[in-house]
């Protein structure tokens, strides 16, 4: 396994499955036409970022901070409040 130094990287048509990165800052960082199937996250910032064109099919989200968070304009915790009033 080889190490990714400090600095400005370009990866293009890479395969680099089965990584691990560990205490790693990606900020202002492009993802375009990438495959993260069965990947877990753990401790991630977020905040800010824009996700579009993305399948999220069979997703599971817990412990997580959705404060002003939306999805198509509609705020999450609208949606879960919706959500647990229909359910009650």
């Amino acid at each position: 396994m080889s190490a990714i130094t400090c600095g400005t990287h370009l990866c293009e048509h890479a395969v680099i499955d089965n990584s691990t990165f560990t205490d790693v800052s990606m900020a202002n960082t492009t993802f375009d036409d990438v495959n993260m199937k069965d990947t877990t996250f753990h401790n991630i910032n977020l905040s800010g970022s824009s996700f579009d064109d993305i399948n999220m099919s069979g997703v599971k989200i817990s412990n997580v901070n959705l404060k002003g968070a939306s999805i198509d304009g509609v705020l999450i915790s609208d949606l879960i409040a919706a959500y647990q009033a229909a359910s009650a």
